[in-house]
């Protein structure tokens, strides 16, 4: 038998059967594609919008910064996912090429550029801000502040939330 037609029927019983929607395998996603994550103008954008709700908790606009944050994890753990498969309409993150160690070392490494850039953009309300761990004193880094990024299992795959001292943030 020819080998198209042996594909052909081995395809036809595959589709033949019902699966819920669900892809079984995709291909594994670069490693690279994760390392330009890392590297990426993301990681500056979640440590801006965590300075901000670190410097003014108490502002209106934190509510709108804690969404940024948890779009930009969101964005984050499927650009550093190394596979994952499709139910219905979902994208089930299986695992991810970098830990959440990973990810905080970055955050801490960008932390002095998206400072300066937040302390720019809201210069308006330097007068307003609670505490500055960041600029002020002996400067501390995310990981001295408290904050920590956290990978949890749900029935969704594998999501990445941020902490702060054993607190849920987003």
């Amino acid at each position: 038998m020819d080998t198209s037609k042996i594909l052909k029927k081995i395809l036809q019983d595959i589709c033949s059967k019902n699966y819920s929607n669900t892809v079984t395998a995709l291909p594994q996603r670069p490693r690279s594609l994760a390392t330009d994550a890392l590297n990426s103008e993301e990681i500056t954008h979640l440590a801006k919008h965590i300075i901000k709700i670190t410097l003014w908790p108490d502002i209106s606009y934190k509510k709108g910064w804690l969404k940024e944050i948890k779009a930009s994890l969101n964005n984050l753990a499927f650009k550093l996912c190394k596979s994952s498969v499709r139910k219905n309409e979902m994208r089930i993150i299986q695992d991810l090429w970098y830990t959440p160690t990973d990810i905080i070392s970055k955050l801490n490494d960008s932390l002095d550029d998206a400072y300066w850039k937040v302390i720019d953009e809201m210069r308006p309300m330097l007068d307003k801000i609670s505490f500055d761990p960041f600029g002020t004193g002996t400067p501390l880094n995310f990981s001295e502040v408290g904050y920590t990024i956290k990978q949890e299992k749900t029935e969704g795959g594998i999501i990445l939330t941020l902490w702060l001292k054993e607190q849920k943030i987003s």
